[in-house]
Formats: structure tokens, sequence, C-alpha cells
């Protein structure tokens, strides 16, 4: 018996340490009412192998987030594709930087910041993602929302697509603690 909840609790503390908590694929043309526009020009294109974000960052540059769930204390990576678009004759120097940024969403206080740079992409015309990028962050609370931004940034627009996140690892010592508790709990029922 105490062989069997010593494995139960670690199966399930592996496979919760491993799950994904977002994704986003902007597949079907339209964004998804998960995600909040807070300014500049954003765009949801139809591309080959389906749809993806863009995000202006030139005349006026763009900001969206989304917020999810996650436990305090966790440990989390993003994963996601990127690369950029420009009608016209792209310029011959950088930046096409975005950043991507974790925020506590109960209290808006920032949690971890990437930039990622987009400007070794090919720069054409048509709209791919060709970058791969990951980050990753630690959460604050229960809330954590993630703002994708160009607004610091010159040129053309960025694209973005195939947006993941996955848990990495659970909160210690308290989830260890509370499993223990569990466990502690049902041998003495059992033993009355």
């Amino acid at each position: 018996m105490k062989y069997t909840l010593i494995t139960l609790a670690a199966l399930s503390s592996a496979a919760l340490a491993q799950s994904v908590v977002f994704s986003e694929s902007f597949d079907g043309g339209a964004a998804t009412s998960s995600w909040d526009s807070s300014t500049g020009h954003i765009n949801i294109r139809n591309a080959p192998g389906g749809g993806l974000l863009e995000l202006g960052m030139s005349n006026n540059p763009a900001s969206i987030f989304s917020d999810f769930s996650t436990l305090s204390g966790g440990g989390y990576s993003l994963s996601l594709d990127f690369g950029t678009h420009y009608p016209g004759t792209a310029p011959a120097a950088g930046p096409w930087n975005f950043d991507v940024v974790f925020l506590d969403a109960l209290t808006n206080t920032e949690i971890s910041r990437t930039t990622f740079d987009a400007f070794n992409a090919s720069q054409s015309a048509l709209y791919a993602t060709e970058l791969s990028g990951t980050s990753s962050f630690t959460a604050a609370s229960t809330s954590t929302r993630l703002m994708l931004d160009a607004t610091p940034y010159g040129h053309g627009w960025v694209t973005v697509d195939n947006i993941s996140v996955t848990q990495t690892s659970v909160p210690e010592p308290s989830s260890a603690a509370l499993l223990g508790l569990g466990g502690l709990a049902l041998i003495l029922r059992r033993r009355k």
C-alpha cells in the first residue's frame, strides 16, 4: 500500500510537470477570444500551413496579450515560431525585435522579458515563420499574462505562430508536503 501511494504520487507529479497550459496556432484566420489587443496594427493572416499573427512595428506598433492559469511558484517554458513580413524593399539593417513578456495577471507586475530578433528571417513579402525561440519563467500567482510587444522597435511587421507554454516544474516544497499529508491521512484512515 505504501509503495503504491508513493508511485502514484510520483507519476502524477511527473505528468503535471510537463503539461501544456496554453497554446495558440492562429489557424482559421481569426483571432481567438483569449487574446486582447492593447495597441497597434494586429492581423491574423492566412498563410501556407495555416494562420499566423502579424504584429505591426512601424507606424502603429502592436501589443497583444492573453491570460492563463498557472501554479504560483511553478516553472514554465514558452516556445514559438516567428519571422518577418515587409512589403517592398526591406531595410538593410535591424533590429526587427519584439518582446515576449510574462506578467503576474493579478498585480500586472513583470515576471520575465525576452527579446527576439527576427532580422535574420528572409524579410520577404510572404507571410512565414522561419525562426524559433524559447523563454522560461516562474509563475508569481495563479494567473499569468503572456504579452507579445512590438512597441519599442521599428520596421515592417513581425509574424508569430505556434505559441506553446508548458509547465516544467511544480512548486516545492508545498506540493510534496501536501502529497505527504494526503498519504499519511490515507494510511491513518486505513488503520482505523
